[in-house]
């Protein structure tokens, strides 16, 4: 192989391995912004979660308040009837 064929051998060689550096750091490049935008959408996604699950916390303490008061009303209809029975010696019908 004369030098010139050997000279033209390498240019080639580094003209391929240039073309495809540039395509690969293109291709690189086009993953990374593809990356950025699913993160993006991620972290929008995650703040939805966020708010939906602060509100559903806010709704479980509502229901627990609603279920305390439903429990003590229930808690002091029952003294109210134990109260009755004693002071009358009595249940009422179909109580038994």
């Amino acid at each position: 192989m004369t030098p010139e064929e050997r000279l033209t051998q390498i240019e080639n060689l580094l003209k391929a391995l240039t073309e495809n550096q540039v395509h690969f750091e293109a291709s690189a490049e086009a993953r990374q912004l593809k990356a950025d935008e699913e993160t993006a959408e991620l972290r929008g996604l995650q703040k939805g979660v966020v708010v939906a699950i602060g509100k559903l916390a806010e709704y479980q303490r509502e229901t627990d308040a609603k279920l305390n008061i439903l429990i003590q009303a229930q808690t002091e209809t029952e003294h109210k009837l134990q109260r009755w029975i004693e002071h009358t010696g009595n249940e009422p019908q179909g109580a038994q």
